[in-house]
């Protein structure tokens, strides 16, 4: 089996959790139907992950009140850090009721927060950050934060959530490795990294339709490792697209974010989410076990979910970013974040080491 990725130093060891779904060879379609069976089941009102060692303690839901969570959360105000790290002992006086940490090398991000009357800490990613509380980021400086040194601590989708949420998909999803897709025979398809931004001057990372073997194989010649996970299905073209944050059965906020022709706007008013997507997004989130941003999008008049990404890496449109606060201190939540807990991948890693090696030789000159 390939390796994992350790959540404590970020590198990869050992082999990944059956739950993550890479325990079963990619080789040609017919492995569709056992890859994309979700291994899951409910009892009770709880969710068991059958195969999962990561949600084996897990036996009921945390509630929270719906209120609060759209309401933000109380606050002593906006505190200004003079320095580029956060030290370990403010955490007390941030915690999950805080300031939310905004890591972008621009502002906006953090006004907007700010102008919903969210207290805001912004880092403009200089230097790696530690998380001190609940935070708002990418994945990347969230692995140059482990390979700094520091724990992160969140809640993210794995392989059994995002099976989950493939119940309301177009079409059948399967979950791979770059390694493992490389030896394929698949024919063109919708690919794109599970959990990364792979990015090269020739865009050969980016999500697209194309030939996954070849995809995959142009991405191994690139240095990129074959544990890094991927998923790949057939393509479709959606309609009018909405972005939804979801958890505890309810849809939070939500933001009109791409029409039929794929363009996408961050001016555009949130308007009124459709009632048919209101549904679907609502049984999405009465089923999954930690807040997600889940993407839904038209095919034929009919709504299906795009995709679902953490709640702490997506872009925001014009949600209401009290309620999207609120959802990122849930993120932090200790009980939340042992049911999906993020780490990163093989990739993620990597580049997130070698950006360190180099900081550290530029220090040490």
């Amino acid at each position: 089996m390939p390796p994992r990725v350790c959540s404590s130093t970020g590198r990869a060891s050992g082999s990944y959790p059956e739950g993550w779904g890479f325990d079963a060879p990619c080789t040609h379609q017919a492995d569709v139907a056992q890859l994309v069976d979700a291994p899951v089941r409910e009892t009770g009102g709880a969710y068991r992950f059958e195969s999962c060692r990561r949600h084996s303690r897990r036996r009921g839901r945390v509630r929270f009140n719906a209120s609060a969570l759209k309401a933000g959360g109380a606050s002593d105000g906006v505190r200004e850090f003079e320095s580029r790290r956060l030290r370990r002992s403010e955490q007390d006086s941030m915690g999950t009721s805080g300031a939310i940490q905004v890591v972008w090398p621009k502002r906006w991000i953090a006004d907007d927060f700010q102008a919903a009357g969210v207290p805001v800490a912004w880092l403009p990613r200089f230097d790696p950050v530690e998380q001190v509380g609940p935070i708002w980021w990418t994945g990347e400086d969230a692995a140059a934060s482990i390979a700094a040194g520091w724990e992160v601590r969140l809640a993210s989708p794995n392989v059994a959530t995002h099976r989950i949420v493939d119940r309301w998909a177009p079409h059948p999803r399967v979950y791979c490795t770059v390694g493992g897709l490389a030896g394929g025979d698949w024919t063109v398809r919708f690919v794109k990294p599970l959990l990364s931004k792979i990015v090269f001057d020739d865009r050969a990372g980016d999500a697209q339709v194309c030939d996954p073997v070849v995809w995959a194989r142009r991405l191994l010649d690139a240095g990129v490792p074959p544990s890094t996970p991927v998923v790949h299905t057939t393509p479709v073209r959606f309609g009018d697209e909405w972005r939804t944050w979801v958890w505890d059965g309810q849809v939070y906020t939500w933001s009109r974010y791409a029409d039929a022709d794929g363009s996408t706007w961050n001016e555009w008013p949130r308007g009124d989410l459709p009632d048919d997507c209101r549904v679907v997004a609502e049984q999405v989130a009465a089923s999954v076990p930690i807040p997600l941003v889940v993407d839904i999008g038209y095919v034929d008049d009919t709504p299906y979910v795009v995709e679902a990404n953490p709640v702490w890496s997506s872009g925001f449109y014009a949600a209401d970013m009290a309620a999207v606060a609120g959802l990122l201190r849930v993120c932090v939540d200790p009980a939340v974040v042992e049911r999906d807990r993020w780490e990163p991948d093989p990739w993620q890693s990597q580049q997130a080491e070698q950006v360190a090696r180099r900081r550290a030789h530029s220090r040490s000159e």
